[in-house]
């Protein structure tokens, strides 16, 4: 492998973005293969998934390690909501095509924010562009919002602080200038999960330190939020009409961006040409994000098989080029187009799109007393009441009594809450898979302007350990549609139809289905203050009283996708 580092490619606009170019020993024109990281690209080893370049260039490819616009190397600015990447993804994958050690067909791979950067390149349709690898990434929302609910990941700022404190002189190249402010960014990081609490969100001080432009930028999606010209300044969500090409999607169980990944995958399926819907798979395994996709995680094990590693992803990704970069169409066309573990079954399973065709939709109501039921509710007026507080949010993550935090045991965090109520089926006679997509109809009242409902799917084991499978949030001012701002009229029951999440596991027998209903999930969303007020921009707060209502007018419920036993 030949090796030639801190090269330069121009985009349009004059600005030098640099990589590092690996290359066969044979030499002479190759297809290329390029990945474009805001994570240094000398960092790129650290992931297993994609360490082995040789095994890449072994196989015949070049392959191209890109510094982002104003990251590593690269001149210009970074814009941390994803602007650049479009342009500069398209010029990327052109001037690469036209080099002499390329023959003109050009790959791309990547995960998480380097995975989104293909499909923003994808979306212009350079024509060199043949094949990409988006693993667990997503292209419908910017970098760290919720599109669909008007809601922004509140550790969105601590992935900016860690970045400027890992790389400060990528993203504050005047020195002087640097010298005066990390002192301050210092002290706000070290602070900055008390400070990001502070109201209103988009005065908040760790984010209002002039001259940054990663934090100006974080401002801006704050006070965009809920502004439709805001986000197609943005290019989101991001078009796929204009897709031809081959895509391969992979995520995990346990990956922050499952979801996204797996809408990106169905929207591509929707908006995309029959080339492209015929060319696109889906690979989910029973992995947390990153590229390491271990069997292990929060000490339960699916089985050293089911690794990354042993499932030969690396090897289905070069397998993946050598089909549309060097004419061997059988190399994807033998591969299922979605392909998924079933926890619990600890099992792998195929199917033609996602949800599985065969899965069917089964309603699990909810009824007084806490229980879980497949009948529906018979009686009039039940319903469980409780009280939300923004200043306690209920959390979407915490760290239980064993020291796990991404699969704790959700009963210790639910005894300690009196702003979460549930309800359980009776132990499994048969066991039950449910593959695909899981929504909730929650019908419920408020006293407040505004709040938000949340639903949790627990598996509950026989010694009574709760794992969490997926979860869901919907804004009640947007129960009726993206950009349809509808304030919930006060003590009125009003249909609540929201997506929870995908996930596919066997509920054992022995087992028992539950579900938690709360109104937060912070961080991971912001925490509605129940005002009304635009999103990230109130001051003020007030106590939600809650009424989820679960009687024959109002039935309750939540919508397992469930399949039959193979």
């Amino acid at each position: 492998m030949r090796i030639h580092s801190r090269e330069a490619c121009p985009m349009r606009d004059g600005t030098a973005l640099h990589f590092d170019l690996y290359r066969p020993d044979s030499g002479g024109a190759c297809p290329a293969i390029v990945m474009r990281t805001p994570y240094g690209r000398d960092k790129i080893h650290k992931e297993r998934i994609y360490q082995n370049i040789a095994l890449l260039t072994d196989a015949g490819y070049s392959v191209v390690v890109m510094d982002l616009r104003g990251t590593g190397d690269s001149e210009g600015t970074f814009r941390v909501n994803t602007e650049n990447e479009y342009e500069d993804g398209y010029d990327a994958v052109e001037w690469v095509a036209a080099q002499p050690w390329c023959n003109g067909k050009v790959g791309m791979f990547g995960l998480s924010y380097f995975g989104f950067t293909q499909l923003a390149a994808a979306s212009l349709n350079p024509p060199s562009l043949k094949a990409i690898c988006p693993f667990m990434t997503q292209a419908l929302d910017p970098f760290g919002a919720h599109m669909n609910s008007h809601t922004i990941n509140d550790l969105h700022l601590n992935w900016i602080y860690a970045q400027l404190m890992e790389f400060p002189e990528h993203y504050l190249p005047d020195p002087e200038f640097r010298a005066r402010v990390m002192p301050v960014l210092r002290g706000m990081w070290e602070n900055l999960d008390q400070i990001k609490n502070e109201l209103p969100a988009n005065r908040n001080r760790a984010a209002l330190i002039e001259g940054v432009p990663m934090l100006q930028d974080y401002l801006a999606l704050l006070n965009g939020i809920e502004d439709a010209a805001y986000w197609v300044s943005l290019r989101h969500p991001t078009d796929f009409s204009a897709l031809h090409l081959g895509v391969f999607h992979l995520t995990g169980w346990f990956d922050v961006t499952r979801d996204t990944t797996i809408r990106n995958y169905r929207a591509i399926l929707q908006q995309a040409d029959d080339y492209t819907t015929r060319n696109s798979i889906l690979l989910i395994g029973p992995w947390e994000h990153g590229g390491y996709l271990n069997h292990v995680q929060d000490g339960y094990d699916f089985g050293e098989e089911n690794s990354g590693i042993r499932q030969r992803v690396p090897e289905l990704m070069r397998g993946w080029f050598d089909a549309y970069l060097k004419d061997e169409p059988e190399k994807a066309e033998r591969l299922p187009r979605v392909r998924y573990f079933v926890m619990g079954d600890n099992a792998w399973r195929t199917a033609g799109t996602w949800p599985p065709e065969d899965s069917r939709a089964v309603s699990c109501y909810l009824h007084e007393g806490g229980r879980l039921s497949l009948s529906a509710p018979e009686a009039e007026g039940g319903h469980t009441a409780y009280a939300y507080d923004p200043l306690d949010p209920t959390p979407s993550f915490f760290t239980d009594s064993r020291g796990r935090r991404m699969l704790p045991d959700l009963r210790e965090w639910a005894q300690s809450r009196a702003d979460v109520i549930a309800f359980s089926t009776e132990p499994l006679q048969e066991a039950m898979t449910v593959a695909g997509t899981v929504s909730a109809l929650i019908y419920a009242a408020t006293d407040a302007v505004d709040t938000d409902f949340v639903c949790r799917l627990v598996d509950v084991f026989p010694d009574g350990t709760e794992m969490e499978l997926t979860s869901g949030l919907v804004r009640a001012k947007y129960r009726n549609g993206m950009w349809v701002r509808d304030f919930a009229p006060c003590g009125e029951v009003n249909a609540y139809r929201f997506e929870v999440g995908n996930t596919a596991n066997t509920f054992l027998p022995g087992h028992r289905v539950k579900v938690y209903v709360c109104s937060a999930l912070y961080p991971l969303y912001d925490r509605n203050l129940n005002t009304g007020a635009p999103a990230c921009q109130g001051t003020e707060t007030v106590v939600a009283h809650q009424r989820v209502c679960h009687s024959k007018a109002y039935p309750s419920q939540i919508i397992l996708p469930v399949i039959e036993a193979q």
